[in-house]
């Protein structure tokens, strides 16, 4: 069984990896039957291929590659530039694991992490993506497609938050959850290597910002948030994800990094709420003084006259 599956997935990994203008020169009507198939079911085949209950052993697959010839790093890296920002890199060297929703995982974290601080401290309160604006920090898209690539960075006037945007749509949001299976059965906490949870991080971090559908439509608008699934459904599937989720240390240390800049903003932030639950008051008391500015100025005039 698992050599005929192995079989089919290095057939469809063929198809799936073909440059575009081997599919341009060749056009939908010089394709074959098992092409048209494959390219029908395309969105079922991609869901479950990359559910982590059915991964086929690599090894199996590694032993007919030569045979199938399949360029397993285009494969790997169409997949991974799907789900979010487009990556220049034809680079394949990337490192061989048990399965392929591990090559995902990898080619997605890409491995580019921060190195780990000092112990942690106290963890800040959860704050939503319109509370995280009224407090002066700006949702910033991180440099590189990694979901590893996400920091708070503190400016003079403002500070920022940089995370990476995510394509989701029903296929991709069934991979990101097995992704998250993934790293929650493989990472072992204590263990030194907090890279292998940056994807719960992510999760947690976005599910953070989630609290109601307001704030998903702030993210999509920004740019954070792309696919099919309407505002609603993403806010319940990050609810339902992020309940299964343990996050790892980023998480944590953005929250910090989060708490430190409140701190150091205490007068900014007590401003600007205050300007901001007051303003149709304050809109009133200066349209009320400039009125009486009008009525002293024609007052004065007339005295002078």
């Amino acid at each position: 069984m698992m050599f005929h599956d192995a079989c089919f997935l290095l057939q469809y990994m063929k198809s799936c990896s073909r440059k575009e203008k081997e599919e341009e020169e060749e056009g939908a009507a010089f394709m074959s039957p098992l092409q048209r198939f494959l390219l029908s079911n395309k969105a079922c085949i991609d869901n479950d291929i990359m559910l982590l209950e059915n991964q086929l052993p690599w090894l199996v697959i590694e032993a007919l590659m030569p045979v199938a010839q399949v360029d397993v790093g285009a494969f790997i890296r169409n997949m991974k530039n799907s789900m979010g920002q487009k990556s220049l890199s034809s680079d394949n060297n990337f490192c061989f694991g048990p399965h392929i929703l591990f090559f995902l995982v990898t080619r997605k974290i890409m491995w580019e992490v921060v190195p780990l601080g000092p112990p942690l401290g106290g963890v800040a309160a959860a704050i939503s993506a319109t509370e995280l604006e009224e407090i002066g920090i700006k949702l910033e898209h991180s440099e590189t497609a990694s979901i590893g690539d996400m920091e708070v960075r503190r400016g003079i006037f403002s500070d920022e938050l940089f995370l990476s945007p995510l394509n989701l749509d029903r296929t991709r949001a069934s991979w990101l959850a097995n992704m998250v299976a993934f790293q929650v059965c493989t990472a072992l906490p204590g263990s030194g290597h907090d890279e292998a949870t940056y994807i719960c991080s992510y999760v947690a971090i976005l599910a953070m910002l989630m609290r109601r559908e307001e704030d998903v439509h702030k993210l999509r608008s920004e740019g954070f948030i792309h696919g099919e699934l309407s505002d609603k459904q993403v806010l319940q599937f990050f609810n339902r994800l992020s309940q299964q989720v343990t996050p790892g240390r980023r998480y944590f240390e953005i929250l910090i990094d989060i708490e430190h800049c409140k701190f150091n903003r205490w007068l900014q932030i007590m401003v600007r709420k205050f300007l901001s639950n007051n303003a149709k008051a304050i809109a009133t008391v200066l349209s009320v003084i400039g009125v009486l500015v009008g009525i002293l100025k024609a007052l004065y005039s007339l005295k002078q006259h």
